[in-house]
């Protein structure tokens, strides 16, 4: 497998980064998951180009990036829906397109959303550590010398090969995409803790109304609630995952996303369901949101079927690239 210089960052965002799904198998040692934030947008961002969906991928967030073509490939691009121009030309999030060398590539305002996913045709390469190429800026470790893209990098990828012709480039729109600046909904299910949390001053209601604050980081969305519950209780530190949420002494919350710590001290009295953290990785920092309960057996049929789209999708582009290679 041979790598070639692929794009140089021109300008790079406040947080782009390379991931993949996430660094598994450690949280006993204290080592923090990482991965993508939209775990659905990045995968189909991969799908497209065929290539597998843990494959290394860039993550920007918000970011006005400009990056130069240093040889011929394909990208894909997935999640919010940001303007990108390719060479001046308006490119569609949800499609394949050839670059060249020289070629610039230009990502601007987003009007839903706030990541978005770079898929190579084979993948970005990235330093592996402990069997993931995700950055962990804590340790210095994976992705691309374990820190945020710069100004002045230059990222490789695998030595691209033609597509063949009549492949389908299939365009693919994630459709839960908050529209920035409106208020979002996520789904919740009840945590270990929940009773301590509906036992206090009757949090019984069935929607809880909070805005993400600006203080929001990819280790946890801090939410300040329309009706905070100050408390004061003490809970032993136990192991703790991406989607809890935690109820804070103040009365807030704080929803544990992608570079969580790995134990957790406060009432965790809710999660995220799986099918929706896609959705709130990509809300903006000082959105509202409606949390709203929700039954664990609806969670766990809504994250099928969204499982079963991406199946779906892949089997279409493995499909599509078979017939067109024979």
């Amino acid at each position: 497998m041979s790598y070639v210089p692929t794009i140089e960052v021109i300008k790079a965002g406040p947080d782009d980064r390379i991931q993949d799904m996430g660094r598994f198998g450690y949280q006993h040692l204290g080592i923090s998951p990482s991965g993508v934030m939209d775990t659905y947008a990045a995968s189909v961002a991969n799908i497209l180009l065929n290539n597998k969906v843990n494959s290394s991928i860039i993550e920007l967030v918000l970011s006005f990036a400009k990056w130069r073509i240093l040889c011929p490939t394909y990208f894909s691009i997935a999640g919010a829906e940001v303007e990108i121009k390719l060479n001046g030309k308006i490119q569609q999030v949800g499609k394949v397109f050839a670059v060249e060398k020289d070629d610039e590539l230009q990502f601007s305002s987003s009007s839903r959303g706030a990541r978005l996913y770079v898929a190579v045709q084979g993948g970005w390469r990235s330093e592996i550590w402990l069997g993931s190429s995700s950055t962990d800026i804590w340790v210095n470790r994976g992705g691309h010398q374990g820190r945020r893209l710069q100004s002045g990098d230059q990222i490789m990828a695998q030595t691209s090969f033609k597509l063949p012709e009549g492949f389908n480039r299939q365009f693919f729109r994630c459709d839960y995409l908050p529209i920035n600046g409106e208020r979002a909904t996520i789904r919740i299910i009840k945590g270990p803790d929940y009773e301590i949390w509906n036992g206090q001053n009757e949090n019984t209601q069935k929607t809880i109304l909070g805005q993400i604050s600006t203080q929001s980081n990819r280790m946890g969305y801090h939410t300040e609630l329309q009706h905070p519950f100050p408390h004061q209780y003490s809970m032993l530190s136990s192991p703790i995952t991406k989607g809890a949420i935690e109820w804070l002494p103040n009365g807030n919350w704080i929803v544990l996303m992608s570079d969580h710590p790995t134990t957790g001290g406060y009432p965790w009295i809710g999660t995220v369901i799986a099918a929706d953290l896609p959705k709130l990785a990509q809300v903006i920092p000082g959105s509202s949101v409606e949390w709203m309960w929700v039954e664990a057996e609806e969670a766990v049929q809504l994250f099928l079927e969204q499982q079963r789209n991406l199946q779906i999708l892949q089997h279409a582009i493995h499909e599509s690239f078979r017939k067109n290679t024979h």
